[in-house]
């Protein structure tokens, strides 16, 4: 439901409440690994970089791949594939960690 909600976000251009469902969704998964040590890590790790991953989606084109690649996301969690939500995954912070690391790099050139 979440994603569904998320999706109508997206349609509606609301990148705050997409952003904001986006991460409870992120967080929903990692509790579902049942590992409390891991959830607390992630929360501390995920605060410190909240601002750089919502600037992962100012570009529009961006922020509709990473809409696909959550379908896709989803669809390998349903169907419990464990090896195409493995590469999915990586794919997806790999896309993230390029815009981001673009997006810094050129607040950096900016500020030069």
């Amino acid at each position: 439901a979440t994603h569904f909600e998320m999706l109508a976000d997206h349609a509606r251009g609301d990148l705050d409440s997409y952003f904001n469902r986006n991460q409870r969704i992120h967080l929903m998964i990692i509790d579902m690994a049942g590992n409390a040590v891991l959830s607390q890590l992630y929360r501390n790790l995920n605060d410190q970089v909240r601002r750089v991953r919502y600037m992962a989606n100012l570009s529009q084109q961006r922020w509709d791949s990473a809409i696909q690649e959550h379908e896709d996301i989803l669809a390998a969690l349903s169907a419990r594939d464990a090896s195409k939500l493995k590469a999915l995954l990586a794919d997806h912070l790999a896309h993230k960690l390029t815009v981001v690391s673009q997006a810094l790099a050129s607040k950096a050139a900016e500020g030069s």
